[in-house]
């Protein structure tokens, strides 16, 4: 137990941030893959960082509670995966407004480009 904690203190330091993100980062992408996810588009990346922020709130947890029952572990990991799920409710209005931009951005351009260019 005592080198466990070495080791989280040692990845706790600023000077081994970067490690500590590599290590997180091919964790729950391990995570992902094991799962089953061949996601190359946006998913891909949002899916990292959603389970990056689960697991790594997770182990704090547990890191700061060692004495806690399972129970309450699950507990804790059951609130975090709720609001998770919360998230696409929020970003769906910027993700529509997102594409609606593009869309007009795209006329727009069409619009300006010389007349030999444009689709007929």
């Amino acid at each position: 137990m005592t080198e466990m904690l070495r080791t989280r203190e040692a990845l706790g330091r600023p000077q081994h941030a970067s490690l500590g993100l590599r290590i997180l980062y091919r964790t729950v992408d391990r995570m992902w893959r094991l799962a089953g996810d061949r996601s190359v588009d946006f998913n891909f990346y949002s899916k990292r960082a959603l389970l990056a922020g689960v697991y790594s709130a997770t182990l704090a947890y547990w890191a700061a509670n060692p004495s806690a029952d399972r129970e309450k572990l699950e507990r804790f990991v059951s609130q975090r995966l709720r609001e998770v799920a919360f998230f696409p409710k929020v970003t769906a209005p910027a993700r529509k407004a997102a594409t609606v931009g593009v869309q007009m951005v795209g006329r727009m351009i069409g619009r300006l480009s010389p007349p030999w260019v444009r689709p007929f």
